[in-house]
């Protein structure tokens, strides 16, 4: 096996299938899109079980500003109660948020109070 390779950020040894089998599959997938896998591929994550069930229960749309989307990479998995104030984590109590909602959002509010402070910053879709 080669040497470890750090630069960059890149964690790789030889061909990196023996490193990769010792990591959770949280990691891996973050890893193996580093070179030398990504040379001349194109690379998507599919969305989580969950998410694909929330895509295809409300479509592709952030559930905090209307706004739809073509591709699920702009979509992130929230939590309508946060979980610091006691929000379960169960589906019912799932959704998907654009990038810029979930950051507003935060652990700080629910989605009806997201909702409100995107009108009030008139940052929703046109039409809601």
């Amino acid at each position: 096996m080669g040497t470890p390779n750090f630069a960059n950020r890149t964690l790789y040894h030889g061909d990196n299938l023996p490193f990769l089998r010792g990591m959770n599959s949280e990691t891996v997938h973050l890893i193996a899109t580093d070179p030398p896998f990504n040379k001349n591929k194109d690379f998507a994550a599919a969305p989580s079980a969950l998410a694909a069930l929330l895509i295809e229960r409300n479509g592709m749309v952030c559930a905090g500003c209307d706004r739809e989307f073509d591709d699920p990479l702009y979509l992130e998995l929230d939590h309508n109660t946060p979980r610091s104030d006691g929000g379960v984590n169960h589906i019912s109590n799932r959704l998907l948020l654009c990038g810029p909602c979930n950051r507003i959002k935060s652990n700080m509010l629910t989605l009806s109070g997201l909702r409100r402070e995107n009108a009030r910053r008139s940052r929703m879709a046109k039409g809601s």
